[in-house]
């Protein structure tokens, strides 16, 4: 509410709270001072784990489902790799991580995938820009991902195929 009443924009980390998210928005566009010469700007942060196969991306997105487990838990190491993660989580499917929230905390997927959850948040929630964040292992996979959302959403170029199998 700060934000609007200033007329700043306004990032919401939603990795954090996704449960509020759409209340939270609200509430800054509802306080909005026009005054300020602006408009509202909604900028929302979110984890995004993106892969050519959504079974791929759940196995990447282990890596950051152990990682938050272990932080809970006052354990700051850094992120395992999905097979660790996947041996130490018990190979329990990612909807155990508990993401019953109307916008998961994480979009987990396929290009096309990930592009349409992003687009209905965007589009429903009153999103500007999203500030992606991806807790991945692997550099290689990390980049991937990137590209391949960038590509979904048709951001750049279509990326290279040698990074595609990477």
């Amino acid at each position: 509410m700060l934000a609007g009443r200033l007329g700043l924009p306004y990032s919401f980390a939603h990795f954090g709270r996704p449960e509020v998210v759409t209340e939270a928005v609200q509430a800054y566009r509802d306080s909005f001072d026009t005054r300020s010469g602006g408009s509202p700007r909604v900028m929302v942060g979110i984890g995004v784990y993106c892969a050519p196969t959504r079974a791929e991306a759940t196995h990447v997105f282990a890596s950051q489902r152990l990682f938050r487990q272990r932080m809970t838990q006052g354990d700051l190491r850094p992120v395992p790799p999905p097979e660790t993660a996947l041996a130490e989580l018990h190979h329990r499917p990612a909807a155990a991580v508990g993401d019953r929230e109307q916008w998961p905390r994480y979009a987990v997927g396929s290009p096309t995938d990930v592009a349409e959850q992003l687009t209905a948040m965007a589009t429903a929630v009153g999103v500007d820009e999203f500030v992606v964040l991806s807790t991945i292992h692997r550099h290689r996979d990390r980049v991937r991902s990137y590209a391949l959302l960038a590509d979904a959403l048709g951001l750049r170029p279509r990326m290279s195929p040698a990074l595609q199998r990477a």
